[in-house]
């Protein structure tokens, strides 16, 4: 398919409500389960808050494939599925940091990094409509922080896990550093070459 074919079907489904789009629908679920991911990692029940997490994770995979498999991009969607992600990470490092899983400075670095990057895509996004594709240290860094957090609902369960875990945080925490270093050179390189990045459906 042609870019200018899939500009045409972008800009068609930007013409929809947002709800017309099922992966959208999947992302608002995403956003939904924020809520007893935290309720349950807070009251001890981190079983349940795994598998509710594993949950909005398949869920980011899903959205991703069904939008470009189905040619079902959006501009909300572009928007809102790396934001999705976003809060869902950040709030499950707070959790972890609440229960003594995670040191305040890591917490603060992880924490300053999202939302430098929310703030970035936000201000691309208003005068554009476009985002940042994601960079190869970024997705390390997210594979990381994934796996990181998995070892955190089960360290308190699996007792070797528990030093594992901190040295895959660490890792995760170095790569989002340069992945964060990256993206503002794209940011700024794109700000002051006038020419914004190209769009990308799985950019977080």
């Amino acid at each position: 398919m042609t870019n200018q074919r899939k500009a045409q079907i972008v800009s068609a489904n930007d013409t929809k409500p947002w709800y017309a789009c099922p992966p959208n629908i999947l992302t608002c679920f995403r956003f939904v389960l924020v809520v007893p991911v935290v309720i349950s990692f807070l009251t001890n029940h981190r079983i349940l808050s795994l598998v509710l997490y594993l949950l909005a994770c398949l869920t980011d995979a899903i959205d991703g494939w069904v939008a470009r498999r189905f040619d079902m991009t959006s501009a909300w969607g572009k928007a809102m599925d790396p934001l999705a992600d976003k809060a869902l990470l950040l709030c499950v490092i707070a959790c972890m940091c609440i229960k003594g899983d995670l040191g305040l400075p890591v917490t603060i670095i992880i924490i300053c990094k999202e939302l430098l990057m929310i703030a970035g895509g936000i201000v691309l996004y208003g005068k554009s409509h476009s985002v940042i594709p994601a960079n190869i240290i970024g997705k390390i860094g997210t594979v990381l922080f994934f796996v990181a957090i998995v070892f955190t609902f089960l360290n308190t369960i699996i007792e070797p896990l528990h030093s594992v875990y901190r040295y895959c945080m660490w890792l995760a925490v170095t790569f989002s550093i340069f992945s964060l270093i990256q993206y503002c050179v794209v940011f700024l390189r794109g700000n002051r070459e006038g020419s914004p990045p190209a769009n990308d459906a799985d950019s977080k």
